[in-house]
């Protein structure tokens, strides 16, 4: 059973958009979570709103039902979800690689590219430790 936003929910998500977003009004997001109530259930509402909020593309609540914000549910064969996140849909949810990207410092050391050491390919003569043992270039 789904469960949609209640009008005292609305509100305070609501709030906490705009303590994220001050540059959009509390009614006009009220009236987005109002337009999407239907769509998802109260999690689905409360991911979208935060992924709109987060999103300095996103210009006004109305965002807040742009297909972006929402989960990609499964298509029927059985392909694997493609991230949310905005410019990220090459990639897949549980291994996108620009959300990767995102979260390393800048000080973060490069990833290691290579997994065993290069071989050495220079030879050095190794002495004849044989005891006893002549090359047949000494007995000339």
């Amino acid at each position: 059973m789904m469960t949609t936003i209640t009008r005292g929910q609305a509100h305070a998500l609501a709030a906490l958009v705009v303590a994220r977003r001050p540059d959009w009004q509390a009614p006009g997001v009220i009236k987005a979570l109002s337009d999407v109530r239907e769509r998802g259930d109260l999690d689905q509402v409360i991911d979208a709103a935060l992924r709109a909020a987060r999103d300095p593309a996103a210009k006004t609540p109305a965002a807040i039902g742009f297909d972006q914000y929402w989960p990609v549910t499964p298509d029927r064969s059985g392909e694997p979800p493609r991230c949310p996140e905005s410019g990220h849909q090459s990639y897949y949810a549980h291994n996108c690689g620009l959300c990767r990207f995102e979260h390393l410092r800048p000080t973060d050391p490069p990833p290691r590219t290579e997994v065993f050491p290069r071989p050495d390919f220079t030879r050095t003569p190794r002495p004849d430790h044989r005891s006893g043992a002549q090359s047949s270039q000494e007995d000339s």
